[in-house]
């Protein structure tokens, strides 16, 4: 345990706390020594006093080692030297509490310096493979030049105005999701500043994939829970807070979601949920509800797969049904803020 000690006013700062509730906490955990914002408290205290704050108001941003583990997969024993190597010295155990800036250090350090090292890993890609793979995913450079098409413009449009852009398990997955995110998603959000989004539900079921029995699935669930830290690292994507009671089935929430919002704002999903020879498919039953014609809304609902190509994958437009009288706006309205 750390000895190291600080200003209760460097404290504040550092995880954006109310004085007032420092100092409540210390009075109740029998601080005395702990009066002013001048006073000299230790991380052990420091820990305490997080403690019981993170418990009395539970809107409060504080995290743990442990969050860090569920979150981004990253073993607490790396997490601690990260944090060492940092020089974030109140991290000492897995409840150690952080604030959100000490978690982002963490997590880019990690990004950078040890994302990709999976030598330790029995069910490894092909070392050169996931290399040049997780490397271009990383990169996320430019738009080839002339293999643009007019899907892919669409999907443009799309991120440039506003859409929230949801992806699935099958499509996170899928052996050419490196490429897509190169190709033609990453440039674009980067671009307008935007970020694309994926359900609780989803990150549990790669979390489960990644235990499966059959190799070539847990590598794909791997690698995309890399993917992820590396795009969270950066910004460039979020978990949607949902609400849904289907957070056990990602297929529910996404739907049950879609409809709540789908009168608030744009959305779309990239699936490879489409199989016709099922009875049902994701695909279909997102693209069903433009047809509900009991809650009528001026936005906009679209779903693309990954096409298959090996040598060059697309983003493809799925297309139920060609005749649907839905008509794309051409500047769509202002976007409400839902996360």
């Amino acid at each position: 345990m750390s000895d190291n000690t600080k200003k209760i006013r460097d404290m504040i700062v550092e995880y954006e706390i109310d004085l007032k509730d420092v100092l409540q906490a210390a009075r109740v955990l029998g601080m005395k020594k702990i009066a002013t914002d001048k006073s000299t408290v230790y991380d052990a205290q420091i820990q305490k006093i997080l403690k019981y704050i993170d418990t009395a108001d539970s809107t409060l941003k504080l995290y743990t080692v442990d969050d860090i583990v569920t979150r981004y997969r990253i073993r607490e024993p790396l997490v601690i030297e990260i944090a060492k190597r940092l020089e974030i010295n109140n991290i000492y155990k897995s409840q150690s509490y952080i604030s959100i800036k000490q978690l982002t250090s963490i997590v880019n350090y990690h990004s950078n310096e040890y994302k990709y090292n999976m030598k330790e890993n029995d069910s490894k890609l092909n070392a050169n493979t996931q290399k040049e793979k997780l490397s271009k995913v990383k990169s996320s450079t430019s738009l080839k030049k002339t293999s643009l098409n007019q899907k892919v413009s669409e999907f443009e449009f799309m991120i440039r105005h506003g859409y929230l852009i949801f992806f699935d398990t099958s499509s996170l997955m899928n052996p050419n999701i490196s490429k897509i995110l190169e190709n033609e998603v990453i440039p674009f959000l980067k671009k307008y500043k935007k970020e694309l989004y994926i359900v609780d539900s989803v990150h549990k079921e790669l979390e489960k994939n990644c235990k499966s029995a059959e190799k070539s699935i847990r590598e794909r669930a791997e690698y995309a829970l890399n993917m992820l830290a590396t795009l969270s690292a950066d910004k460039l994507y979020k978990v949607a807070k949902t609400n849904s009671v289907h957070t056990h089935f990602a297929d529910g929430e996404l739907l049950s979601y879609f409809t709540d919002i789908r009168v608030m704002t744009n959305l779309c999903l990239v699936t490879n949920d489409n199989s016709i020879k099922k009875d049902g498919n994701l695909s279909g039953d997102i693209l069903n509800l433009k047809n509900n014609k009991s809650v009528e809304t001026k936005f906009d609902v679209k779903v693309f797969y990954i096409s298959n190509h090996k040598e060059n994958p697309q983003l493809t437009k799925f297309e139920k049904n060609k005749d649907s009288n839905f008509r794309l706006h051409e500047h769509p309205p202002e976007i409400v803020k839902l996360f």
